[in-house]
């Protein structure tokens, strides 16, 4: 398993048997989707299309 974290923690990536898990990590903002967030989530799912090893 391999856990990698995203600008100030915000985002949250874990690699496990080819598959990736993002979780929003904003509970003091119930997990708004801010300006940053959809960021990061951009950047991280644009990595993830680009894997090969994720299925």
């Amino acid at each position: 398993m391999n856990h990698s974290h995203t600008t100030d923690d915000i985002l949250l990536r874990e690699n496990k048997d080819g598959a990736v898990y993002l979780t929003l990590n904003r509970p003091d903002k119930f997990n708004t989707l801010s300006d940053a967030l959809l960021t990061a989530l951009q950047r991280e799912l644009e990595a993830i299309a680009a894997d090969p090893a994720v299925r």
